[in-house]
């Protein structure tokens, strides 16, 4: 149970962080960017964060592509390339969705596109980040016993 309580308090607050992180960023560019990127309000900001955190599910489910055998060996580089600008699109399509759904948001089509590339951006550094501090800790598969005799 404590085990589950650890991995559930861990889970909530690395979601926490990113949806915080989100934010600081949105906020950061609508700062930089008046012109293109408008919010109005820190509730608006909120929302908008934790509904990104919203397309944890799809983006796994459009990970799964990825594990499908592909035969032939072109078509075997390019397929996950092509999952990757599957996914690049789809949230593409999603920050639009919800940005234009938050009444105190607005962007710009160029907007848009810095959102998207500077969230995918932040992303892949901090999931890289996290393999290398991680790495460390995985335990060795392969016991050797010494005998005596």
């Amino acid at each position: 149970m404590k085990l589950i309580m650890t991995l559930f308090l861990r889970a909530l607050l690395l979601l926490t962080a990113a949806a915080g992180a989100a934010a600081i960023l949105l906020a950061g560019l609508s700062v930089l960017l008046s012109e293109h990127i408008a919010v109005t309000s820190a509730g608006a900001l909120a929302v908008f964060s934790a509904a990104l955190l919203g397309w944890l599910v799809p983006v796994q489910i459009i990970d799964w592509l990825k594990l499908i055998r592909v035969q032939r060996r072109w078509k075997r580089i390019a397929f996950p390339y092509a999952v990757t600008a599957i996914q690049t699109g789809m949230f593409a399509w999603y920050v639009t969705t919800v940005a234009s759904g938050i009444s105190g948001m607005t962007m710009t089509m160029s907007g848009v596109i810095i959102t998207t590339a500077a969230l995918i951006i932040l992303s892949r550094t901090t999931y890289t980040a996290m393999l290398r501090s991680v790495r460390h800790m995985r335990q060795p598969k392969l016991r050797v016993q010494h005998s005596e005799g």
